[in-house]
């Protein structure tokens, strides 16, 4: 999906050429505004997946001794989404860690 919201989107127009052969110079800032956006709420759904695996994994290699930053991103994840034991089913809803993502909080 994300590829091909990375297409030109000079693609999605049809030609500007009016009948009387002038043609229209059209702006396409609007629709490439709106994939940027959409791209950037797909990657924060694709971070927040990334960062379910990863709190998944280290519970279940054991914790090793972690950074500051990476100890207070475990900590952040885990607040919003708990560790999931054999024969649990993964929490379908991201919404909590895509917030997580957007609101910055990861990057303080």
């Amino acid at each position: 999906e994300a590829r091909l919201l990375a297409q030109p989107v000079s693609y999605e127009l049809a030609s500007t050429t009016q009948h009387e052969g002038i043609e229209d110079r059209t702006t396409m800032a609007p629709l490439g505004a709106r994939r940027l956006a959409e791209m950037v709420s797909l990657g924060a759904r694709v971070t927040a997946i990334e960062l379910t695996i990863a709190a998944q994994a280290l519970d279940l290699r054991g914790l090793p001794a972690l950074g500051a930053g990476t100890a207070r991103a475990y900590e952040l994840v885990r607040e919003r989404v708990p560790f999931t034991d054999a024969g649990e089913t993964v929490p379908a809803d991201l919404e909590p860690l895509v917030e997580l993502v957007r609101s910055g909080l990861l990057l303080a």
